[in-house]
Formats: C-alpha cells, sequence, structure tokens
C-alpha cells in the first residue's frame, strides 16, 4: 500500500507522512499518518467512489465530526484534523482525523471474551451511553456495533459534570441528522443497506430512513445482551430469517432467565430490546438507570417500585400528602390524587457509598 500511495503522491498528506494501514470501511479505507513530531493522524480515504451516495455519505460523516458538540472539556467522536479533500487528478477523496491509542471492543472480546458478569457488561453499557449521548443530540448513529465502539487506552479525567468514558464512537456515515429531519430537509433516496445486521433493530429492516434514536438503543441492548451471554439475542443465519423473526418478535430469553440477573438490570435490558420503539430509553436514560443501579439503592427496591420508577423514565418520587411512590412522568397522584409539582412531591433515590461503580 506504502508503494501505491508513493506512486500517486499520497503518501504525504499535508505535514504527516504515510506510516501504516489500519482496517477499513465498506467503501473506504483507514490509514495511519505520522508528522515530524511523532503526532499521529488516522486519514480515511474514499478511492474512486462508485456512485453519487458513497461520496455524500463521506461527506455526512465529516459534516457529523464537525457538529457533535464538545461537553465540558470532552468529546467522544475523534476530532477532525484536516477537512474533507478532493485529491487530482486521481477521484480521491481523504480527510484526517484525531489518531488514539486503543482498540475497538470486538477486538476487546477477543481477548476477554463473553459471559461476563452483569456488573461489567453494565459498566460498558453505561461507558458506550455516554459517549453515544455525545451525539445523539442531533444523530441516530444507525451502525452502533463492535467494531464501531473504541475502547480509549489513555483517558484524561476531569472536574467537568460529564467526565471521559474512555469511548470514542467512529464512523458516522450512516448517521441520520434529526436537525434536517426536524426542518425537513432530510433525504435519502439512495439509502443502502450495510453494516452489522446483528444490531439492526426491527423497525430500521422496514424504513432505515425514517428510524429515530430507539434504533441506537437497540443496538445497546443487542451488545448488552451479547456481553452477558456470549450470544445474540435473536439468531439468524440469513437476512429472511433475522425477519422472519423479528415479525414473530422471537428473542431467547432463556439464557438470560438462567442467569438470575437483578431485577432492574433484566428490566432494562428487556426495554432495549422491546419491539415497540417508543418504550425504549435514549441513552441519557439508560445512563442515569445505570448510576442509579451502581449508586444508590435501586437494586435493593421491590420489584412494584422498579417497574414504576422505569415507567416514569428512571425518575420515581413519593406524593407530600400520603407518601405513595410515583413515576417521573404522572402528573397526579394516583392514591390520593394531589396534584404533583416540585413543592408537592420529592425524589426518592438517595446517593450512597457504594463500592460498585460503572
Amino acid at each position: 500500500m506504502k508503494e501505491l500511495l508513493q506512486s500517486i503522491g499520497l503518501d504525504r498528506v499535508d505535514k504527516y507522512i504515510y506510516a501504516y494501514p489500519l482496517s477499513g470501511g465498506m467503501a473506504s479505507d483507514l490509514f495511519v499518518y505520522e508528522s515530524e513530531k511523532e503526532h499521529r493522524a488516522i486519514v480515511k480515504m474514499l478511492i474512486s467512489p462508485r456512485n453519487d451516495a458513497e461520496l455524500k455519505m463521506f461527506q455526512h460523516e465529516v459534516d457529523a465530526l464537525k457538529n457533535i458538540p464538545e461537553i465540558g472539556a470532552n468529546r467522544c467522536v475523534p476530532s477532525l484534523l484536516i477537512d474533507i479533500t478532493k485529491y487530482e487528478p486521481h477521484s480521491i477523496y481523504y480527510y484526517a482525523m484525531e489518531y488514539f491509542d486503543g482498540e475497538t471492543l470486538k477486538e476487546y472480546l477477543e481477548k476477554s471474551p463473553p459471559p461476563w458478569n452483569w456488573e461489567k457488561a453494565l459498566s460498558y453499557l453505561y461507558r458506550i451511553a455516554t459517549a453515544l449521548s455525545y451525539s445523539s443530540i442531533r444523530y441516530v448513529h444507525r451502525d452502533l456495533h463492535f467494531g464501531n465502539i473504541y475502547l480509549v487506552n489513555s483517558v484524561k479525567f476531569s472536574h467537568e459534570v460529564y467526565v471521559d468514558p474512555g469511548i470514542r464512537i467512529l464512523d458516522f456515515g450512516c448517521t441520520k441528522d434529526m436537525l434536517l429531519d426536524a426542518a425537513g430537509a432530510w433525504t435519502e433516496n439512495q439509502f443502502r443497506h450495510f453494516g452489522a445486521i446483528s444490531t439492526w433493530s426491527p423497525e430500521f429492516i422496514d424504513n432505515p430512513s425514517t428510524v429515530t434514536s430507539a434504533h441506537d438503543s437497540w443496538a445497546l441492548g443487542v451488545i448488552l445482551f451479547r456481553l452477558l451471554t456470549n450470544d445474540y439475542p435473536v439468531k439468524a443465519t440469513s437476512f429472511g430469517q433475522l425477519v422472519d423473526k423479528y415479525r414473530g418478535m422471537d428473542i431467547d430469553w432463556k439464557a438470560i432467565r438462567e442467569l438470575k440477573l437483578p431485577y432492574a438490570v433484566e428490566q432494562l435490558l428487556k426495554n432495549l430490546l422491546s419491539f415497540n420503539p417508543d418504550v425504549r430509553f435514549k441513552t441519557g436514560v439508560i445512563t442515569a438507570m445505570c448510576t442509579d443501579i451502581f449508586h444508590r439503592d435501586l437494586l435493593d427496591k421491590n420489584n412494584h417500585f422498579i417497574d414504576t420508577y422505569m415507567a416514569g423514565d428512571a425518575s420515581i418520587h413519593s406524593c407530600a400528602r400520603c407518601g405513595w411512590i410515583v413515576g417521573g412522568r404522572q402528573t397526579n397522584c394516583n392514591q390520593c390524587g394531589n396534584v404533583l409539582d416540585e413543592d408537592t412531591c420529592a425524589p426518592i433515590l438517595e446517593t450512597r457509598n457504594i463500592a460498585r461503580s460503572p
């Protein structure tokens, strides 16, 4: 590859010199380049795009890297170093992004294969959901799988409210821009299915252009299921079989029941793998529930309490008049009819110093 890049004059990009290749995607290739000061960059190249759709997705990924905000001092996607550039006279497009040491979750699982205990599995779900929430304000990733989740070796923690979870979300070429969709400007007439079908949601198969962030929540559920069981919730050997099992709502819960998970952990998993996308938790609610499991006394509560808590999107209060527990979305107490607001109800869960930590 080095000789090929030299022959066309791409062994150097800006101040960076070609070092070695990385694995690529369906239509593009990744390479590591180094500068004289030993700074590295990942250069992503699209060589001779086959159609306008491939080029549009390449540009779309660059736009996403520009638009995903930093929260506090942290950023859970690579920083863009060189904007998209067309290399003449060849039909080659490239851009450069931040390099970081680490490995994909797929690579890590080869060294530390599941099944994991629920504490470890849930801690990784928490970290991935935290990283994904940085982009979910605007984008639905739509291709979240083990190969697109990067574990960073060196993490600088800060005193900001949001700390770096040590995860980077990669490959935003398939993302859906919810801001453009809300404005009626989102178009996707040439979308092609690709990526890891193991994390596709049921609604994605029907119409990928209409999915919401619930699609990414399903992918998080698949990831958690795999970490707990070393298997997938829907077993299929072909695309057609996968469609049939989705239509039959066929998930193998036997393996989960045999684990005898805490009730809250099992219900969180079932929420993420619900065939109704409207009930799946968003990333912010997922991280909140993980926090309440690890740092508060949620595991000590009875099943009714946990069901009410989940019905309120990981929020639960007590009525100031009668003490009845109520979900966060309720406006009236079911027991006494008291109108609920910040003065007439109070959050129940209190922080505890528990050794478990996400």
